[in-house]
C-alpha cells in the first residue's frame, strides 16, 4: 500500500521555462493527502523556493531539498528532520577550483540560503528568476557558511563538466548531474533524504512512489517500492526503469 509520494520538480514536473506548478497536480496532492498518503517534493531546490511552489498546501508537504542533503517536515512551523553537511575543507576546495574555472558559475547551500559567486549578468538574472530563494552574493570563499550542505555548478554543458567534477570528487561525495547545465556535489543523495523521511513517518521505503528524470533522481527511485522516471528521460535511465510517465498526474490519479 501507497504511504508515501516523492516527487521531483524540474524537468519532471516543470520545463525550464515554467515557474510554477500545474493546478490539476496540487489537486491530485491534495486529494492523495487526505486519503492519508504523505506527499514531498524531492528536488535540488531550495525550502523556501519549494514553499512558493506549494502554494495554498504549503504546511501539509515535507520536502527532501538540495538533493536530500536537509529534510523539512510540514506544519506552519517547519522542522528539520535530518541535515547531512560536507566536510568545510573539501567544500572550500572545490568552492575554489569552480571560482578559478573560467565559463562556470557557483551555489553554495546551506539549510536555507543559497550564497553565489556570480561571474556573469546571465547567471545573476537566471538566480534571480527563482521566485522565494534566499540568496547572498559573496566575494570570497572564505564568506561561505561553516555547514554546507551542497554545492551546485552551472555551466554551458554539464554534460562537459560532470566527468571532471566527479573523476576529483566522486569517491567521497555524491556528484550529479541536476539538469541541462547543473552538477550538483553533495555528501547525502535524495535516497538519504527519502530514508529519513521515512524513519520519520514511521514507514517503509517499499511503500513510496518516485517521480523523476534525471540522473540525481538514481538514489531515491532504486530505493522505493514504485520508482518512475520520465519518458524524455536519457535511453539508459528508461532501461533502468521500465515504469515511466509522460505526465504526473495521469499516474497520481491511479492511486
Amino acid at each position: 500500500m501507497v504511504k508515501l509520494i516523492a516527487c521531483d520538480i524540474d524537468g519532471t514536473v516543470l520545463e525550464p521555462d515554467e515557474k510554477y506548478l500545474p493546478h490539476e497536480l496540487l489537486e491530485q496532492a491534495e486529494r492523495l493527502m487526505q486519503k492519508g498518503i504523505a506527499f514531498c517534493f524531492s528536488s535540488g531546490r531550495q525550502f523556501s523556493n519549494l514553499r512558493v511552489l506549494a502554494e495554498h498546501l504549503v504546511d501539509r508537504f515535507y520536502y527532501i531539498c538540495d538533493n536530500g542533503a536537509v529534510v523539512y517536515s510540514d506544519g506552519r512551523i517547519p522542522e528539520i528532520i535530518s541535515q547531512t553537511a560536507m566536510d568545510h575543507d573539501d567544500a572550500l576546495q572545490i568552492v575554489t577550483k569552480v571560482i578559478e574555472t573560467p565559463g562556470l558559475e557557483l551555489e553554495i547551500s546551506n539549510s536555507n540560503t543559497g550564497y553565489l559567486y556570480i561571474k556573469t549578468e546571465p547567471f545573476q538574472n537566471l538566480m534571480l528568476n527563482y521566485e522565494g530563494m534566499n540568496l547572498v552574493r559573496i566575494r570570497s570563499p572564505r564568506q561561505i557558511p561553516d555547514t554546507i550542505l551542497k554545492i551546485s555548478v552551472y555551466s554551458k554543458r554539464a554534460e562537459d563538466v560532470f566527468p571532471v567534477l566527479s573523476r576529483e570528487w566522486g569517491d567521497k561525495y555524491h556528484v550529479a548531474i541536476a539538469g541541462e547545465h547543473w552538477v550538483d556535489i553533495t555528501l547525502a543523495d535524495k535516497g538519504t533524504g527519502v530514508t529519513a523521511l521515512c524513519r520519520h513517518l514511521g514507514v517503509g521505503p517499499e511503500s513510496v512512489v518516485a517521480f523523476g528524470d534525471n540522473y540525481n533522481d538514481i538514489p531515491i527511485l532504486d530505493l522505493v517500492g514504485y520508482p518512475y522516471m520520465k519518458s524524455s528521460s536519457p535511453e539508459d535511465l528508461l532501461k533502468r526503469y521500465p515504469n515511466t510517465f509522460t505526465n504526473v498526474v495521469d499516474i497520481l490519479k491511479t492511486f
